[in-house]
């Protein structure tokens, strides 16, 4: 005699239980495995006015690999926006640790003190980091809002750890 093993959904559905919790079993060791390769960390923040996107490009980095980070602001409202600070930048990416603390535009030699932007209309940082010390960092995204207040988002990540 063959047990099936079935877990019924609605009237005349059912699922093959042995299939179904290997395909979990699938899944979930999969999404583990994106986690153990260090996929991208990505946080968003909005004002209403500005949509904005941190993104680096792993959780985990093994010390020599160069870690590249990028924030985005776009313009989500309907209205064109300037914005502009002439006693700082409107945006800028902060690289922050217990030790370390470097700025984009510091690295760069640019800053943006004015910046317009169209309905719809984005301004993206892009910035690649080579020479960090093992630790844990954090970049934050930085930002002068329309409304005229500082805005940021931030993503942490870990540099040269014996786990990866």
């Amino acid at each position: 005699m063959t047990h099936r093993h079935c877990l019924g959904l609605e009237k005349g559905a059912a699922v093959n239980t042995p299939r179904l919790v290997f395909v979990l079993a699938v899944a979930l060791i999969f999404v583990g495995a994106c986690r153990w390769f260090g996929g991208p960390v990505v946080d968003e923040r909005t004002d209403g006015d500005i949509l904005a996107t941190l993104r680096v490009g792993s959780d985990t980095y093994r010390e020599g690999e160069t870690v590249e980070v990028a924030f985005t602001i776009k313009n989500v409202s309907g209205e064109p926006l300037v914005l502009q600070r002439e006693d700082a930048f409107v945006q800028d990416v902060i690289l922050i640790s217990h030790e370390v603390e470097r700025t984009w535009s510091q690295q760069s030699g640019s800053g943006l003190h004015r910046l317009e932007l169209a309905p719809g209309e984005s301004s993206t940082i892009e910035w690649v980091v080579e020479d960090l010390e093992a630790g844990n960092y954090s970049f934050m995204g930085r930002w002068w809002s329309a409304g005229r207040r500082e805005m940021s988002t931030i993503v942490g990540f870990d540099y040269g750890s014996v786990l990866h």
